[in-house]
């Protein structure tokens, strides 16, 4: 999660963007940017994907993706972006070696996509999206009123 703030950090230098829980960033309904993250005992290896000037995408893709330059009509310097990103990523890392993930709750609650809403997660658990937690956990509200963590999943937003 903290990568995924510092992309949509980096993503808000241009746009506005919100954190779809565990690891993606959008630009409204519009994924802009995905996280992946490989580890084991000893290694770390994290993948940043951003749709910086794709000016289109292939027809089965136009309604869930999107680039900066398709929100914006700015395009975006390469090497400047990845500046950026490269310093929220070392400044959020650093932090988060030192203090931990709580400092981070309060703003990766604030751009949480989906917070507030009903949701479906892993296509089996439905309820209202609450935000996450002091470990990274989405919290949610099942429709039969009880409280349920998850540490990792797709949601997706309920329609109807």
């Amino acid at each position: 999660l903290v990568c995924g703030l510092s992309v949509s950090q980096a993503v808000d230098t241009y746009t506005f963007s919100k954190i779809k829980w565990p690891n993606d960033v959008y630009i409204g309904e519009k994924k802009v940017a995905g996280i992946l993250i490989e580890t084991n005992s000893t290694d770390l290896v994290v993948g940043i994907g951003v749709n910086l000037n794709m000016d289109s995408f292939p027809p089965e893709l136009r309604e869930v993706a999107t680039s900066i330059y398709l929100v914006t009509q700015n395009r975006v310097d390469f090497y400047e972006f990845t500046t950026l990103l490269l310093e929220f990523l070392s400044e959020n890392i650093l932090r988060f070696r030192s203090e931990g993930f709580k400092p981070f709750v309060s703003t990766i609650n604030r751009k949480l996509l989906w917070k507030g809403k009903r949701v479906v997660v892993d296509q089996r658990e439905c309820g209202k999206l609450l935000g996450i937690n002091e470990r990274g956990l989405a919290v949610i509200k099942t429709c039969y009123g009880a409280l349920k963590t998850f540490p990792y999943g797709d949601i997706s937003l309920r329609r109807g």
